[in-house]
């Protein structure tokens, strides 16, 4: 995605963390027919898995480094914000939760619980 065409609210990706990172990519591989390439930072490891047509469609980490302490095994889906910080201070005005405090990858992001119990990250580029 090109970093102008981001706009307040969209849907940038899902991603999934777990500690069967290989387990469950061979069941995507399989089920939706995704091809994968593995990746390693400093802090996390995982797949990028593609669809047949190669557009990238997800990502699925292990539970370890930066991701250590996300829920397992939920698809977390990540939506644009402009100011993170202003996010997260609306998010707990309105009985959200902040789960998981920013961090820095390709940006920042934070992990949030509606007052309903749903839950999604915000990330500011």
């Amino acid at each position: 995605m090109i970093e102008s065409e981001m706009k307040q609210g969209q849907l940038l990706a899902v991603n999934l963390s777990t500690e069967q990172t290989e387990k469950i990519m061979d069941f995507y591989t399989q089920v939706i027919g995704w091809s994968y390439n593995a990746f390693k930072t400093e802090d996390i490891s995982g797949y990028t898995m593609k669809s047949k047509s190669g557009q990238p469609a997800t990502v699925i980490s292990h539970l370890k480094g930066q991701h250590a302490n996300m829920p397992p095994s939920v698809w977390i889906p990540y939506f644009q914000v402009d100011d993170l910080q202003k996010s997260l201070k609306t998010c707990e005005e309105l009985s959200g939760k902040v789960l998981k405090k920013p961090e820095s990858c390709c940006g920042s992001y934070a992990v949030i619980e509606n007052p309903t119990g749903a839950i999604c990250a915000l990330y500011q580029k």
